[in-house]
């Protein structure tokens, strides 16, 4: 097996590991935001086949963007405030207070945060390592393609 895969692989399981604690967050999360944990699950799921399967640049971008994407709201919902009744301050209350314990006392969201940070540093290196082998690679003889020795 090629290191193109190994590393889809590895991406693969991070995404798993992500749907997972999502769905741990759903049964500690208001119901308005049931739908959005188990949505987040579900993309973290698609971008996990396609890295198992076959992935491509296009598909590591997606990850790396969808995985900013949620530092960004995640963060935001573990901010601390003023209380907020608003679902949306429900939610970030209720994350940053309760989010759940994972194995060593580690808060369920932060844990979230670490595999997503991961996720997104595997995505960027992938996609900058592939830009940099078709940057330097050599046009072929009359194919007017380029030869890599990485294809991503």
């Amino acid at each position: 097996m090629t290191a193109q895969p190994v590393v889809g692989r590895i991406g693969a399981v991070l995404a798993v590991v992500s749907v997972a604690l999502h769905l741990a967050l759903v049964a500690s999360t208001p119901t308005v935001w049931m739908v959005v944990m188990l949505a987040l699950a579900a993309v973290c799921l698609v971008c996990a086949w396609h890295l198992w399967t076959a992935p491509t640049t296009r598909t590591w971008i997606l990850v790396a963007m969808s995985g900013a994407a949620m530092l960004v709201v995640h963060a935001a919902m573990m901010r601390p405030g003023p209380v907020d009744t608003s679902p949306a301050g429900q939610m970030g209350a209720h994350h940053g207070a309760h989010g759940g314990s994972a194995a060593g006392g580690i808060d369920v969201m932060t844990a979230a945060m670490v595999v997503t940070a991961a996720e997104v540093t595997l995505a960027i290196v992938v996609v900058a390592a592939g830009a940099l082998a078709r940057r330097g690679g050599r046009r072929a003889i009359g194919t007017g393609s380029l030869r890599t020795g990485l294809s991503v």
